[in-house]
């Protein structure tokens, strides 16, 4: 059985026991929005894993991190704000296949 409520207590309690901790805490933040996402409240797991990113812009993980934002944007129905991470993502990220993967996601999910 899956607690999300004690693993995002957990994430909060690491959160505040370490402030500098830049990789750690943007790891924290997005087991938090993993837990959003898969209880299908995917606008506050966009807004965690948003925060994921911002926690650690340079990290190696940053990228994913987007992504991860704007599935989940997609999934609430917020395609402007997923368009604003895809852009993101190219300025970042153009020609790799994390952008490539986004691109054809945003597609997929935004065909009309």
């Amino acid at each position: 059985i899956r607690n999300y409520a004690e693993s995002q207590r957990y994430y909060e309690l690491y959160l505040s026991k370490y402030p500098n901790d830049l990789t750690f805490r943007s790891a924290a933040r997005a087991g938090i929005a993993a837990c959003y996402e898969n209880q299908g409240q995917y606008a506050e797991a966009a807004s965690n894993f948003d925060m994921a990113y911002r926690e650690f812009e340079k990290g190696p993980l940053a990228g994913d991190y987007l992504v991860s934002a704007m599935r989940n944007d997609l999934a609430a129905g917020n395609k402007e704000k997923a368009e604003e991470y895809l852009a993101l993502l190219s300025e970042e990220f153009d020609g790799t296949t994390l952008y490539n993967r986004a691109a054809r996601l945003f597609a997929e999910k935004t065909v009309q």
